[in-house]
């Protein structure tokens, strides 16, 4: 059977409106004559920015072990039915129903267990040393952990759990000079209420003593 060669060209062809390009022969209208406009990326930290790009230890191994270190400083566990299709060819990660994330107690039963947000109300270099001393990260390097925490300290989540433990430790420190039991302290994550199906994860964080 032959088989037609067809030749899309170079993709140079420049939206008026919002500047994508697309192939000469590609007719769709890529932001509907700008009625859909989104926002520009926003520049990721310049440690993140050098771990990527760099071509020396420190940026092999982050990009060598780039999955053990989000999942290290990843805030919960991930929850799916994963179901890859069947067949031959290029890996694909598909998912079937919903997706799920677990946030863990802000204390763990063992400390020598300590996961996802527990970690954020460490001190940075217990938690670094944290992340680096267990047995997934065992080809991880101390420098790239101490890289990206800088590069979290901007992260409103992580600045949640570090308000979280602070208020902690005042409450239990109200309560000894009261002389009275501490109240429990709750965080709890608020959904903001946006309901379109493909839209960011976005959440409210409120912090509050019961």
């Amino acid at each position: 059977m032959e088989h037609q060669i067809y030749y899309t060209e170079a993709m140079d062809v420049r939206c008026q409106f919002c500047g994508a390009l697309r192939f000469q022969r590609e007719k769709l209208n890529c932001c509907h004559n700008r009625k859909v406009s989104l926002p520009p990326l926003q520049e990721y930290p310049e440690n993140l920015k050098l771990l990527f790009e760099a071509d020396g230890a420190e940026g092999s191994n982050f990009r060598q072990n780039i999955r053990n270190y989000n999942s290290a400083f990843a805030f919960a566990s991930f929850g799916a039915n994963i179901r890859p299709p069947p067949g031959r060819g290029p890996y694909c990660f598909r998912l079937q129903g919903q997706t799920y994330h677990y946030a863990s107690n802000l204390h763990a039963d063992d400390p020598e267990e300590r996961r996802y947000g527990q970690l954020y109300i460490l001190e940075s270099n217990e938690a670094i040393q944290t992340r680096a001393n267990a047995h997934e990260n065992a080809n991880c390097l101390v420098s790239v952990f101490q890289k990206i925490n800088e590069a979290m300290n901007n992260n409103s989540y992580a600045a949640a759990y570090h308000n979280m433990r602070a208020i902690e430790q005042q409450e239990q420190e109200r309560a000894v000079i009261k002389n009275m039991p501490p109240r429990q302290v709750t965080m709890q994550f608020i959904p903001v209420p946006d309901r379109r199906r493909y839209g960011f994860q976005c959440t409210a964080i409120l912090l509050f003593i019961l």
